[in-house]
């Protein structure tokens, strides 16, 4: 009899047990003399809350009831799953610790962390799953009737509700993960579809909420943003277009400025996350992984040639010096409405060595006191290790980011750490500075210029052809000034 009703209990465990009982017996006889308590509180449920912990398992088993299924959440916090540094910041940690402390304690940093770094270390569907699971709280046996609903209220609602907002980002973030006919998608549906008609109302509003994020990823892409709602400025439009003309001397300096604006903004809008993540724009396969970050490498090097060939395609000295001017000109009103690759780009082409070449040009632009001290503006603001630039763009509300120092900032936070730390724990100190830095790029991404697009012009600029390379300019200016 004592094998059957201790199956699967050691002899050790139970003589633990027994101690137990048999001290805690004695204190309550002496406490309260004879015992005298009613059949109600002999309820498993109530015995049950009177033992430790490291014996509830085991009483469970003698009373017979069903072992339950290991919950991963379940696993105590240990050097195993987490670090700290002295400071008390979670440096490291597993990832299944990481999606139970950001569906528990609700760290913002810690979310976006795994939100925007997760396919470094994850596979979609694997965080799904991990989320389903987590979602999916299994409510402990033999619990009174007021705890279960303490543990229901306090404990599942909460968790429920930050997967379900985890979700809603995700979907939002990554749509490429639940396009028609992916695994992700078919199962997330397949889930929501199952609780859809739950009892619990929240569990329904919440599946309900899921389900239409779900759905926006098939239609057109009709964002709008406070900045859209805004009338634009009205366009600054030549009297009349002279094709003969430079367009850099016919068309007005804040115009020139705007519609450079609107062309970084859409190669900026077109990068995905995926492509800011393990310096994927500068490995093997760049074209099919970083796409759009390749091709804002190329619109830096096309545009820098055609402002290059503006000024140099200018036989006449006086028109020479006009271009020039322009240029510096256009480059403050970039700056003025926080535009901050399009100066760079014309800092780059001021510094070309054909723009070198041109040195009555360059002395007779300074002497006028206004365009020298743009240029010292834009030499000092685009500094080589670009702190400057990284200061305005910190300080103000940035209409489009210069690329470059936020692409470096994430190739050195690759290079400079680890994915894991020593101890093999997901390196959460890395991913934060990538997630940081990926979510101000998404941010400026939802800000789109006010302005109008004024098409001949925004073509011009644009200039995706154009691929005169330097030593062809370089050898057009010479024979300018020798």
């Amino acid at each position: 009899m004592v094998e059957g009703v201790t199956k699967g209990i050691t002899y050790k465990e139970l003589a633990h047990l027994l101690h137990f009982l048999v001290a805690e017996n004695s204190r309550l006889e002496m406490q309260l003399g004879t015992i005298q308590l009613s059949d109600s509180l002999f309820l498993p449920h109530r015995c049950l809350s009177l033992l430790p912990n490291d014996l509830v398992n085991v009483c469970r088993k003698i009373l017979g009831v069903q072992p339950e299924a290991p919950y991963i959440y379940d696993e105590l916090e240990s050097p195993s799953n987490c670090e700290y540094s002295e400071s008390g910041e979670l440096t490291g940690a597993t990832f299944f610790k990481i999606v139970e402390k950001i569906t528990e304690d609700g760290s913002n940093e810690l979310s976006n962390s795994l939100l925007y770094t997760f396919p470094l270390y994850a596979s979609p569907e694997k965080l799904l799953d991990t989320l389903i699971t987590r979602y999916s709280v299994p409510i402990p046996s033999l619990m009174a009737a007021n705890e279960r609903q303490l543990f229901i209220s306090r404990k599942i609602r909460q968790i429920q509700s930050k997967v379900t907002g985890f979700l809603k980002k995700w979907i939002t973030l990554w749509p490429e993960h639940f396009e028609q006919n992916t695994e992700v998608r078919d199962c997330l549906q397949y889930f929501l579809l199952g609780s859809v008609n739950d009892q619990d109302p929240l569990i329904r509003t919440n599946c309900k909420a899921i389900l239409a994020a779900l759905f926006k990823v098939d239609e057109p892409d009709y964002n709008y943003t406070f900045s859209e709602a805004r009338v634009p400025e009205i366009a600054h439009l030549p009297k009349e277009i002279d094709f003969r003309t430079e367009p850099l001397l016919l068309w007005h300096t804040l115009e020139i400025a705007r519609q450079l604006t609107l062309i970084e903004y859409d190669y900026l809008k077109k990068v995905r996350i995926s492509e800011l993540l393990a310096r994927r724009w500068e490995r093997d396969g760049k074209e099919e992984n970083a796409p759009n970050v390749v091709q804002i490498s190329k619109r830096f090097v096309n545009g820098r040639s055609l402002l290059i060939y503006a000024l140099v395609n200018q036989p006449d000295f006086t028109n020479r010096v006009k271009v020039l001017k322009k240029l510096l000109e256009v480059s403050e009103e970039c700056l003025k409405i926080h535009n901050y690759e399009s100066p760079f780009t014309i800092f780059s082409a001021l510094k070309s060595d054909a723009c070198r070449a041109l040195i009555r040009t360059t002395r007779e632009m300074k002497k006028s006191d206004l365009h020298k001290s743009l240029w010292k503006k834009l030499k000092v603001t685009y500094s080589d290790d670009f702190a400057e630039v990284r200061k305005e763009m910190l300080n103000n509300h940035v209409v489009v980011p210069c690329f470059l120092p936020l692409r470096n900032e994430l190739a050195r936070n690759d290079n400079h750490r680890k994915d894991v730390t020593p101890s093999g724990l997901l390196n959460i100190s890395k991913h934060k500075i990538t997630a940081e830095i990926i979510q101000k790029i998404t941010y400026y991404q939802n800000n789109p210029p006010p302005f109008h697009r004024v098409a001949v012009l925004y073509d011009y600029l644009a200039a995706a052809l154009f691929d005169m390379d330097d030593k062809e300019l370089l050898t057009i200016a010479k024979s300018l000034e020798s």
